[in-house]
């Protein structure tokens, strides 16, 4: 198991943000894009996403790797800027030891 999580929420911060991602161990599907770009996590099938206001997800990275939710009938990347997300917000446990 592999775990992020999302730094630089507050009170304005959307319910429906991703705040901690989990899953089942890296792999070279699926990814959470960090700083530059560069993927930061990487996960094979599909990972547990808690939100701020504290629902879970289970969602399947799509073909490309990205993560997708379903938002107003478009499928959108949760780690993205169109989705209100800052990707250089991501962070492992590794990243702080």
């Amino acid at each position: 198991m592999s775990y992020a999580y999302v730094t630089g929420y507050d009170g304005a911060s959307s319910t429906l943000s991703p705040l901690i991602i989990g899953g089942g161990g890296p792999a070279d599907i699926g990814w959470i894009t960090g700083v530059a770009g560069k993927p930061v996590v990487v996960y094979r099938g599909p990972v547990v996403v808690l939100t701020v206001g504290g629902a879970t997800k289970v969602l399947t990275p799509d073909e490309d790797g990205k993560i997708r939710h379903l938002e107003n009938g478009k499928k959108v990347d949760i780690f993205s800027a169109e989705y209100g997300f800052d990707p250089t917000a991501v962070r492992r446990p590794q990243d702080h030891t």
